[in-house]
This record gives C-alpha cells, structure tokens and sequence, in this order.
C-alpha cells in the first residue's frame, strides 16, 4: 500500500461568525482548493457564554451541504422548511442546502459548549437540488472498535460499518477516531481522493512514516496522495476527525453562505433573498 505522508499544516485562526460568535476556522475561505471538496471546518469550544451566546441568527445557505457535529452542548434551530430540532451531545445534523435554505442556530448556555460545522461542496449539477435535512442520534451512528480504539462512523464506510446518512452527493467520508496511547490507525483511502486530519485531543506521535509530529496550535493536516492512512497516537492518546472526499475541480464563487460556481450566480441569490424569493422549497 501506498501511505499518505504529510504534505502541510493549515494553521487555524480565531474569528468571530454569525452574530458575534467565536470560532476556530481550521481552514476556509483561501485554501478552498487545497481542501477541495470541503470549503470550511470550524469549532466552536467554550465554556463562557459571552463567546458564543449571539448565535447565528436566521441566515441564508444555498449551494452546499453544511455538517454539524455535537460533542457537548445544545444548538437550537429553525429553518425555512418548517423545521425545528435541539442538537446535542453525539448528534450529527447534514443539511442539504441546495436550492436554498434559511435557518438559524442559537446554541444554549451550557457548562461546556464544543462541536463542529463542516461544509462540503456541492457539484455544478446539484448546487439546486432541493434541500433537505439528515439528522442522526448518538445511538445511530456507528462505533467500530479497533485494536486500542474505537471508530465513529458519520459519514461513508468504515469496518464493514455506513454512516448514518444516505444519499449525500459526492460520497465523502467523515470518522471520528479515538485511540489509546500508542495504538494505530489505518485505513484504505482510494487514490485521488483528498484526506484531511484535525487531531482535537492528544496528539499523533506519527503520520504515514513520519515522526514527531505534535502541531503546537489546532490545525488540520492536509495529506498528500496514495492508497491508505496511517497514524500512531501519543503519550496521552489521540482523536481526531479524518475527512475524506473526491475533489470537484470546479470554479467556485464564494460569499458568504453562498457557494456556487460564478459570482453572477452569488449576486443572483443575494438578490433573491434581499426581495424574499431566495427559498424555492418550503
């Protein structure tokens, strides 16, 4: 097999979103076609209200799948679909923006709030799919154990084990890994599909066959191509997200909550939602 080995580190960057809310983009807008298919991973970890209780009021998405995963605390939302639902703790929320969505989240004070929003792009020919929403319970996501781990299933295969989402285009793949200190992870990743890491807690001791590799601040490791991951956990152990995706290789147009494939296409929709014709399903 073929290993993956480090190509770089995307270093993350504290911002602030929505309506004042802190955030750690681990990448987004400017490295959109080093991460190809995906666009954006943030997180969101905090335990005083004050850095998060603004929320994201009701905002537009068109063009993506926007991926939300819970580790600990409450979002709230309500959407243009008539939808409304509490996410907490081990659930995992795949809206299907396409055609248009309008919705809010508002996370609730709790004594720790963490989790992550991954968005995933969508190709030219289903930017304007109609959208829907997948949503998936702690109880119904997969958990693999592994030699001295154990392996979350979100999205795609692993260990004989599906994601609890179906019908997600492009096919990505989305784990999140736990391994004890020392343990080993690998995995078949086919040839030509990107492979993106975010270790979140612990560290990787190696990466394909490199050593020592302790990023001192929250990034994402971009690999580079072949046939398989492999990783060693550290002293204190590891988890991490492991992304996984087959790049599009379209133009991307991006504002905002917006991603198509020309900006004619982004002034469009903010041209809709500005004379309320912005949701063509509701």
């Amino acid at each position: 097999m073929a290993v993956r080995e480090l190509d770089r580190i995307l270093k993350a960057r504290t911002t602030l979103d929505g309506a004042g809310v802190s955030v750690h983009r681990l990448f987004g807008l400017g490295t959109e076609t080093l991460t190809d298919p995906f666009l954006l991973l943030d997180e969101v970890y905090s335990r005083s209200p004050a850095d998060y209780a603004a929320g994201f009021p009701l905002h537009p998405h068109r063009g993506i799948d926007t991926v939300t995963y819970m580790l600990s605390g409450f979002l709230r939302q309500i959407d243009s679909l008539g939808g409304a639902c509490m996410i907490g703790p081990g659930c995992l929320q795949w809206m299907t923006a396409g055609s248009g969505v309008i919705h809010e989240e508002m996370p609730l004070e709790s004594a720790v709030l963490r989790g992550f929003q991954l968005w995933v792009n969508l190709p030219r020919a289903g930017k304007m799919v109609d959208p829907e929403y997948r949503e998936a319970a702690p109880g119904e996501i997969p958990i693999v154990p592994i030699l001295a781990g154990k392996v979350r299933v979100l999205a795609g295969r692993f260990g004989g084990a599906s994601g609890p989402v179906v019908g997600i285009q492009g096919h990505p793949g989305f784990l999140d890994v736990e391994l004890d200190p020392g343990a080993v992870f690998v995995a078949e990743v086919p040839e030509g599909r990107k492979a993106l890491v975010h270790v979140f807690e612990g560290a990787l001791a190696e990466v394909g066959t490199q050593r020592a590799l302790n990023p001192p601040d929250p990034g994402v490791l971009l690999l580079r191509d072949g046939d398989s991951v492999r990783f060693r956990a550290g002293t204190q152990g590891a988890r991490f997200l492991l992304l996984t995706g087959a790049p599009l290789g379209e133009p991307i147009a991006w504002k905002g909550p917006v991603v198509m494939n020309e900006m004619e296409e982004v002034d469009r929709a903010y041209r809709e939602f500005g004379t309320g014709t912005f949701v063509k399903v509701r």
